[in-house]
């Protein structure tokens, strides 16, 4: 009943619990950063095969090869989550998409068949950015239901997608910068593939490779300090069940 609902916090307070929950902003790090890179690939891979191997009318074929094996893979990272927990999961499905995005970099332009392999393995990386993350969330939330006697589901589902949106932003902006600093040549109608400077199509292999490879250390990094684990979680979980008994 609306009566016996607490009172809401106030707007300030409110904010300082959401921003000043650490498990909350270790989420929002690593799920800013995977989040970041998953763009750059969907965004890159169509330049690399344009401009770098050479073969542009298959270039929406390794899109949908990394994009179409991410869903296939997303049950595989739910189950793994299961076995081990949220937190190794993620650590681990980055660590992968590390080396695959490193090894896709340095492939040579005519292994057009590894190109795809790695692509379509990629998509274990890509499915643990899309589920983890998301996953982690409802944990976030459950503890800071324990500290503020409140569930706050919106506050924390909002920064959340505020990240996400700034993530795609960010990574497309970055990267059409770095390109247009490197001589990138627009394609136009007369000329839709033109011969690109060496210094652009490196900028585009090290957007494939060694920046992907940075931003996921660094969600590792985030991941590593997520405190909630498995036995944690149970824990929440049984005092808040004994504070509304």
């Amino acid at each position: 009943p609306a009566d016996e609902l607490p009172e809401a916090l106030p707007l300030k307070e409110s904010l300082k619990f959401t921003l000043g929950n650490q498990p909350f902003r270790m989420v929002m790090g690593l799920y800013l950063l995977s989040w970041t890179t998953a763009s750059i690939i969907a965004a890159v891979l169509v330049y690399f095969a344009n401009y770098y191997m050479r073969i542009p009318d298959q270039a929406n074929y390794f899109v949908l090869a990394a994009q179409g094996s991410a869903i296939a893979f997303i049950p595989v990272v739910v189950k793994l989550s299961k076995i081990l927990d949220k937190r190794r999961a993620f650590i681990i499905g980055s660590l992968s998409w590390m080396l695959i995005m490193l090894t896709i970099s340095a492939i040579r332009p005519d292994q057009v068949g590894l190109a795809y392999m790695l692509a379509i393995l990629a998509g274990f990386g890509i499915a643990t950015a899309y589920v983890v993350p998301w996953a982690m969330i409802p944990d976030v939330i459950e503890n800071d239901e324990l500290e503020s006697g409140q569930r706050r589901e919106g506050s924390y589902y909002a920064f959340a997608a505020f990240f996400q949106k700034l993530a795609t932003g960010l990574a497309l902006w970055g990267m059409g910068q770095a390109l247009a600093m490197t001589g990138y040549i627009t394609p136009t109608a007369t000329t839709p593939l033109p011969v690109q400077p060496t210094a652009a199509v490196n900028a585009i292999r090290f957007f494939a490779g060694p920046i992907p490879a940075l931003l996921l250390f660094l969600a590792i990094l985030f991941a590593s300090r997520y405190s909630i684990t498995r036995e944690a979680h149970m824990q929440t979980l049984e005092l808040l069940a004994e504070r509304d008994a």
